[in-house]
Parts: structure tokens; sequence; C-alpha cells
């Protein structure tokens, strides 16, 4: 009896050690395979990180900055714990901001020349009248005004800094100067407050071509300018942040 008992103890013991040694391996199992699968996403979602990165390099170097933008700003939302990736993505893109402001200038460069180039074709046509003594500003009028103002009662002119006037003139040669909005594709007669004599119409559309030119030229060489100060700010931050 006393044998039966202690085989029965002996058996208990030995399946509690067994019971034991499993569980000890299955949670021993668990985590080795769990760390291995951490590892394995690790490294999946820094080679992803890093492939986005290299895409946006690329894409600025085929001149496609919206692709670019759109490769680092994925990259920040998909990946938000791949720290070296996103300061190497920050640093870069400076470098894409320095690109796109350096494309953007070209253009603003090439639209420049061309309104300067219209400008002065619209101005040979004109005539500047101005008296150096007493005028800080001239006129640009059409040929068969300059000279001969006093011959007519109505006519047409363009400051040099590109603002157009109308001139009425009445019969005790008393000048009146209506500015004309420039601001349109052509003149509108529905802005002005004066009627247009219709022998002068034909001149009045002329002016208006010059001083639209004038108008378009300005724009051009401000947006040139800004682009010409974004260019300087991105190339500055780059030196700096190289330091």
């Amino acid at each position: 009896m006393y044998f039966v008992y202690l085989c029965i103890v002996n058996s208990i013991f030995l399946y509690n050690y067994i019971m034991k040694k499993i569980s000890y391996f299955g949670l021993f199992s668990c985590f080795v395979i769990s760390s291995m699968a951490l590892s394995s996403c690790d490294v999946s979602s820094t080679s992803a990180a890093e492939d986005l990165l290299n895409d946006a390099r690329s894409a600025v170097s085929a001149g496609d900055y919206e692709k670019a933008r759109k490769c680092i700003d994925s990259l920040r939302v998909c990946y938000p714990r791949e720290f070296d990736a996103r300061r190497e993505a920050l640093a870069f893109e400076d470098t894409l901001n320095l690109y796109q402001a350096k494309h953007e200038l070209a253009i603003a460069d090439s639209v420049s020349t061309f309104a300067e180039l219209e400008l002065a074709d619209l101005q040979s046509k004109f005539v500047l009248e101005k008296n150096e003594k007493y005028q800080s500003e001239g006129f640009y009028v059409l040929p068969k005004y300059a000279g001969n103002k006093s011959r007519f009662d109505f006519f047409p002119e363009v400051e040099e800094s590109g603002k157009m006037l109308l001139v009425s003139v009445d019969k005790q040669r008393k000048y009146t100067f209506t500015d004309v909005p420039v601001n349109e594709e052509e003149v509108d007669e529905k802005n002005i407050q004066i009627s247009i004599p219709s022998n002068a119409l034909q001149d009045v559309k002329e002016c208006y071509r010059l001083a639209l030119a004038f108008s378009r030229c300005h724009d051009a060489l401000e947006s040139k300018e800004k682009q010409n100060l974004k260019v300087r700010f991105f190339e500055k931050k780059i030196q700096e942040n190289n330091k």
C-alpha cells in the first residue's frame, strides 16, 4: 500500500515538473517569436522609410517636386518612429525647397524677359515727352500727339510709371485728367467716367496696350525678385545647417 502511495506522489510531482517546464518553454518561445517579429517589423519599416526617402531624391533629380514632397509626407505619416529617416527627410526638405525655388526663379526670369521685350517693342511706337527742368516723370504719347497736344481736345497718354490717363480739354483750355484702371485685356469703356470720341478710340486702345505691358512687366519683375529672395533664404538655411 505504501508503495502504491509513493508511486502516486512521484507521478504527481513528475507531472507538475513537466508542465512547468512546458509552460516556461512556451513563454520563452513566445518571447523569442515576438522579438523576432518585432525585429522583422523594425527592419521592414526602416527599409520602407529609406525607400521613400530615395524615391524623393530621385523625384527631385527628375524635376518632379510634387512627387518628392508626397514621398516625404508619406514617410512622416506612415513611419513616425523611424527617427533617423525623418531627420534625413527634414534636412532633405530644405534641398527640395531650394531646387523648387530655383525652378520657379527660372520660369519667372523667362516671363520677365518676355515682358520686358514686349514693353520695349510697344514703347518704340510712342514718343516720350519730358521736360527735365519741370517734370520728374515723362509721358508716352502716340507720334500724332507729340508736340501738338494743343491742337487736340482729347488725347490719351501713359506715364513712365505705367499709369494711363485720358486728357480732356474744354473751350477755356482747361485740362481734365482721368485715370484708366489697367486690369483687363481690353480697355473697358464702362470703367471710364468720360466718353471717348470715336476718332480717338483706337488711340486709347493703343495706349491701353502700353499701360498693360507696363503692368505685366512690373508684376513679372516683382515675382522674379520674390523667387530670388526664396533662393537666397534656402541657400543660407542649408549653409547654416551644414556648419
